[in-house]
């Protein structure tokens, strides 16, 4: 057995695929939020969509077998590799703290926004925008009346002055991610430095 072993070569595989696919696809996240953002009405809400079903009940399970691959590498090592190598705890770390930061940071976060995105896409047939600098009359915005003109989605009606304060809350969340992305990808620096160095 040990690191020529042909189990401990197939959950390498496993182990590195999923890592690939994993922290990935995640790496893109921001890039197709900033891409909906961009969009207005349903055609920012479809790429939201889809982006979360990827990044959330794809991605992180591939992050969650890393893990468990990463742990079983370990063992199938035959003490060639120890949880007391500093490496591997130190990994071991690093992936709990991105488990949490995701799971409790970014996930709610993505959630409310998300939500907002789909506030704009129903208020109004032809969909408004998504952010505040164009939920305004160029976008069929009644300045009289204060809402979208022709809005029939059987929910209430929002007024101008709602969809700039979901409109404001959106860029405040746009920032938090932003910045809770960029730990997470010092984060996956972290990892490769301990995997290739292995200090």
């Amino acid at each position: 057995m040990g690191l020529t072993g042909i189990l401990y070569r197939i959950v390498l595989v496993v182990h590195l695929t999923c890592a690939i696919g994993g922290f990935g696809s995640l790496l893109l996240d921001g890039l197709y939020y900033r891409e909906a953002l961009k969009r207005q009405g349903r055609e920012a809400l479809g790429i939201s969509e889809a982006n979360f079903v990827v990044s959330k009940k794809v991605s992180l399970h591939l992050i969650y077998l890393t893990g468990i691959s990463g742990i079983g590498l370990v063992l199938l090592s035959r003490g060639h590799w120890s949880f007391s190598d500093t490496w591997v705890w130190a990994s071991l770390v690093l992936f709990g703290i991105f488990v949490i930061q995701t799971r409790l940071g970014v996930s709610p976060v993505e959630a409310r926004a998300r939500g907002i995105i789909g506030e704009f896409a129903m208020s109004s047939p032809d969909g408004c925008a998504t952010c505040p600098s164009k939920t305004s009359s160029r976008q069929g915005v009644s300045g009289s009346a204060g809402t979208c003109e022709g809005v029939n989605t059987g929910q209430a009606t929002k007024t101008t002055d709602e969809l700039d304060q979901m409109g404001s809350e959106l860029e405040r969340l746009t920032a938090h991610l932003a910045a809770m992305r960029g730990v997470g990808h010092l984060a996956l620096l972290g990892f490769l430095y301990l995997m290739v160095f292995k200090p």
